[in-house]
């Protein structure tokens, strides 16, 4: 009997399950649609790549939350057309979890110091909104492609924030963790009035 070799992939899913496949030659027709996908994952993965520490450690309890957040900004951050697309950062969304963000997030840039301010009010003495809980900001300075985390600089029952800036075309976002570190809340963009 003679033994035929014919050319397999081996690969493990995000699941940790082995597939075995055969190869296939892949062809590259570069349509117009196949292009304009390129471009977007590329811009996303471009874009998002200083975020991945920052993303493993808002995602406190969920699996491969850095694939998540690239396949929900794809869906949902990219604005514009082929080939002029952008990304609209008030969409990403840097953590999650069971605690609430505060009410009323207010921010203002004034002789180069970041004001924020929110409602210190928390609505009975839930686990999930609690004065004490820390909060943390992520700024991301868009002109060097670097990502600056500050956690714990503030707790909730503060209601306000002052922090140094020295950079332009920034952004930020702002989100809570327990006292404990052992849960988050979902992250807010900081609009700048």
């Amino acid at each position: 009997m003679e033994k035929i070799n014919l050319p397999v992939v081996v690969y493990k899913t995000k699941y940790g399950n082995e597939v075995v496949r055969k190869y296939v030659v892949p062809t590259d027709p570069k349509t117009p649609k196949q292009l304009a996908y390129r471009m977007k994952f590329t811009l996303i993965n471009s874009s998002l790549s200083p975020f991945c520490k920052i993303i493993k450690d808002g995602y406190k309890h969920k699996h491969n939350a850095y694939r998540s957040v690239i396949s929900k900004a794809l869906r949902e951050a990219i604005e514009g057309e082929y080939p002029n697309f952008s990304i609209n950062y008030s969409k990403i969304q840097l953590a999650d979890g069971n605690l609430k963000l505060p009410s009323n997030i207010d921010a203002s840039i004034q002789n180069n110091s970041l004001i924020l301010t929110w409602n210190p009010k928390t609505k009975g003495h839930s686990a999930c909104n609690r004065s004490d809980d820390r909060v943390n900001i992520v700024c991301f300075d868009q002109s060097i492609n670097k990502v600056f985390a500050m956690y714990n600089v503030a707790s909730r029952g503060d209601g306000e924030l002052n922090i140094d800036i020295k950079y332009e075309n920034l952004h930020f976002w702002l989100y809570l963790s327990s006292i404990d570190g052992k849960e988050n809340s979902g992250s807010g963009y900081v609009e700048i009035d």
